[in-house]
């Protein structure tokens, strides 16, 4: 035990006065993630003193209406109904259809009903900050990758406490917040670090990465264009600045990757061109433009947090104030400055992140990781 906490903390546990014993830091990582979880489920104890604005019927009100979905597919997947088709939605025009396997979300709260015997909602309204605070995990291994256990302290610490990242994983704001940053800071952990060991070792963490990969594109509704634009960039920028094996096991794991990718291509090609066209055209173009019907406009309309918000706005959902945004910028170019290459994995976070700037506030989940 003491030999795997060596390798995973680090030879001194942290440079200079901060060389401490390995239980130091798992206790100190513990209470930056007890910090952040009660940051969240706060929010219970002042609902309580307002239960009839909170409550229904005893159970927690969810704070969007995307919750109740999920928990509605999650009952019916409980109950062995779940279906093809999904009639209470895309009406007057159509019935839409339903993604083959349940997302992945109502499936970890169907399964949290079934272990805990809960309700569905008060089984959403606490499946929301525990999945929010998992980013610290991801959080602190980059950190100590980059710069030791006490930067990965620190930028755990500045990622859960970040206002808006917290108030999109609060306890009751059951959506997929929490599960994409979590996953996606997980992909880019373990591209870097697939990219900068020297042994076998780098192999699991492709497994990582790639398991990471699917199950963003589960989190996001099987699709695969969102996973995409934040798994293959980070993985691509570890081969081409990091990944330097042996001439021998270079090309084994290139012909084992254009392997993966075949058998991929042959079992999902047409919704892999689906994604990609998606990713590269039709999103960007959802975006900047909006597209309204004639008689039904498009929820996209009525989405407020990707309206436009002013710089003053994103700068205090991302830090607090514009002072700790300067200070966290001033981190990035001296981390660019002396880890020109392990920083790359970050690029594809970082521009979807700044993107809150232009587009709304919503990305903003993105990018205080990176700023932390």
């Amino acid at each position: 035990m003491r030999l795997y906490l060596k390798r995973v903390l680090g030879p001194d546990h942290g440079p200079g006065l901060f060389r401490l014993p390995a239980w130091t830091w798992i206790v100190m990582f513990v209470l930056v993630l007890g910090t952040g979880l009660g940051l969240r489920l706060h929010t219970l104890l002042v609902w309580q003193t307002l239960p009839e604005h909170t409550f229904f019927e005893d159970q927690p009100l969810f704070m969007e209406n995307d919750g109740y979905y999920y928990m509605r597919l999650a009952r019916d997947w409980n109950q062995g109904i779940y279906g093809s088709e999904d009639t209470k939605r895309g009406a007057p025009d159509n019935i839409r259809a339903r993604p083959p396997i349940p997302p992945l979300l109502s499936i970890l709260a169907g399964l949290g009903v079934r272990l805990t015997g809960g309700s569905y909602n008060w089984t959403g309204a606490f499946l929301a900050p525990i999945l929010g605070c998992l980013a610290g995990l991801p959080v602190f291994f980059l950190g100590r990758r980059f710069g030791g256990p006490v930067t990965g302290l620190v930028a755990a610490l500045v990622t859960l406490l970040a206002p808006f990242y917290a108030y999109r994983t609060n306890f009751a704001f059951c959506d997929t917040d929490g599960l994409v940053v979590t996953l996606s800071l997980t992909a880019a952990l373990a591209a870097l670090s697939f990219g900068v060991e020297k042994t076998a070792r780098r192999y699991t963490w492709f497994g990582v990465w790639f398991a990471a990969y699917l199950l963003l594109s589960w989190a996001w509704g099987t699709t695969i264009s969102n996973a995409t634009l934040f798994c293959i960039p980070p993985f691509l920028a570890s081969l081409v600045f990091m990944y330097r094996p042996p001439r021998k096991e270079a090309i084994g794991f290139f012909v084992a990757g254009l392997g993966i990718f075949f058998l991929a291509w042959a079992a999902a090609g047409p919704q892999i061109k689906v994604g990609l066209k998606k990713m590269l055209v039709s999103y960007p173009r959802t975006l900047f433009t909006k597209n309204v019907p004639e008689f039904w406009p498009s929820s996209r309309d009525y989405v407020a947090e990707i309206d436009g918000s002013a710089f003053s706005e994103i700068t205090r959902y991302a830090c607090g104030h514009p002072a700790l945004l300067c200070l966290a910028l001033a981190g990035l170019v001296l981390l660019a400055l002396h880890r020109k290459k392990e920083i790359t994995v970050l690029v594809s976070l970082g521009l979807v992140g700044s993107s809150a700037f232009f587009i709304g506030p919503r990305y903003v989940i993105f990018l205080s990781p990176v700023l932390g």
